[in-house]
């Protein structure tokens, strides 16, 4: 007579390994392939470089931890040639809902002008064509078509004085140089 363990098809530790290993197979298929987000709604849900921004702003408008330039007039790069400053309209939204009220104001519209001119001339001297601001509120840069000297401006290899002239993209820029125009 034959033994009767030889003689078994699936037991049931093999069975459960299966289902396992199935289980396993279908998560791995759904994380790469972005499907739990669409399942759960994650695609709503804030970037994560945006999220770290909003983070600093937030801190800074509880606690007074960063300065006007850095709430105003510094952009961080959120990705995909997006460039944000604690204004951006998402996370001043993320800051009214979790009632948090800043006492920083930016209302020098020509000071955050000339923030996003020095921007785009930084991002020009590293030959990058465009880029959007605020998600879009903010005028962007769009590469730059003309030369320094075809706007009017002149180059230089200093920041231009915000009180006297503008800082505007150029084509012609090299690394360190800034396009003035008088205001």
């Amino acid at each position: 007579m034959l033994n009767k363990r030889g003689q078994e098809g699936f037991t049931l530790p093999w069975l459960i390994t299966i289902i396992v290993i199935v289980v396993v197979a279908i998560v791995v298929i759904f994380g790469t392939t972005g499907l739990f987000k669409k399942i759960f709604g994650a695609s709503e849900a804030i970037p994560s470089r945006l999220e770290a921004v909003a983070q600093v702003c937030k801190a800074g408008a509880q606690i007074g931890g960063i300065t006007a330039v850095d709430y105003c007039y510094t952009f961080k790069d959120v990705g995909g040639d997006h460039y944000v400053n604690c204004e951006d309209a998402r996370i001043q939204d993320a800051l009214r809902r979790q009632e948090i009220t800043s006492t920083i104001q930016c209302d020098n519209r020509d000071l955050v002008n000339n923030a996003v001119a020095n921007k785009c001339a930084e991002l020009s001297s590293r030959k990058q064509k465009s880029a959007v601001f605020n998600n879009g509120a903010l005028s962007g840069c769009s590469g730059a078509s003309q030369t320094c000297a075809a706007q009017g401006g002149t180059k230089k290899q200093q920041q231009c004085d915000t009180e006297l002239e503008n800082t505007i993209p150029a084509s012609d820029l090299d690394q360190g140089e800034f396009c003035c125009k008088r205001k």
